[in-house]
């Protein structure tokens, strides 16, 4: 076993101010404009009642309807687009919004061992951010024929993600997680150093039982 520690860190909230997601297909269909932009505001707006019906439902059928409906918006791209456009909005729109207490951690965390970025978002922005910052990655994944998008994932890691990472970090001394994610419970409960991300006043109570540091932006 490497006598050394696989860092694995969240994205969303966590090293950008940014749900990566719908940020980049914000992006993608502001430059595109037309109906795409109408039907995004219309599914994803939270002054929108139509979103609220899909809330609604989406808990119904357990299916985030919102996110299934707005991926649909990347249907058709080829891959290497998708890619072009995911370093474009890295640079142009993510380096505004670095949470910067997070990305120093990282810096003092990576002298004992690998980063991973682990994301529920998707393989395009995920890829593109640790291409920048010289990490790897696992994410979702947008299913893809002769390379071009459906619009749909073949992979989701929402709420999942412990089990991705359970015979990865085995091959590791240790495993250090970074985080603000509720749904990443499990998963920091995995790890030997524990790092939770603080956005909202009193997220406190919700992680006390597993004691890890607290990083508060």
């Amino acid at each position: 076993m490497p006598d050394k520690t696989l860092i694995v860190c969240d994205v969303c909230d966590t090293l950008y101010d940014s749900n990566t997601t719908f940020d980049f297909i914000r992006f993608y269909v502001n430059r595109k404009g037309g109906a795409s932009q109408i039907w995004l505001s219309l599914i994803s707006s939270r002054y929108s009642p139509f979103f609220y019906f899909l809330i609604a439902l989406g808990k119904i059928f357990h299916k985030d309807l919102v996110r299934i409906l707005a991926l649909q918006l990347l249907s058709d791209l080829d891959r290497k687009k998708l890619s072009d456009l995911a370093f474009e909005f890295h640079d142009s729109f993510l380096l505004k919004r670095k949470n910067e207490k997070v990305f120093s951690l990282l810096e003092r965390l990576k002298k004992e061992g690998d980063v991973m970025l682990l994301s529920s978002s998707i393989d395009p922005v995920i890829g593109a951010i640790a291409q920048r910052n010289g990490f790897s990655f696992q994410s979702s994944m947008l299913a893809y024929q002769n390379d071009i998008s459906s619009g749909k994932l073949s992979q989701d890691l929402t709420g999942v993600k412990h089990k991705q990472l359970a015979e990865w970090h085995k091959a590791y001394r240790r495993l250090t997680v970074v985080t603000d994610n509720h749904s990443d419970y499990d998963l920091v409960k995995m790890a030997d150093d524990r790092y939770v991300v603080l956005l909202p006043a009193g997220e406190e109570k919700f992680w006390q039982p597993l004691n890890p540091n607290f990083v508060k932006l």
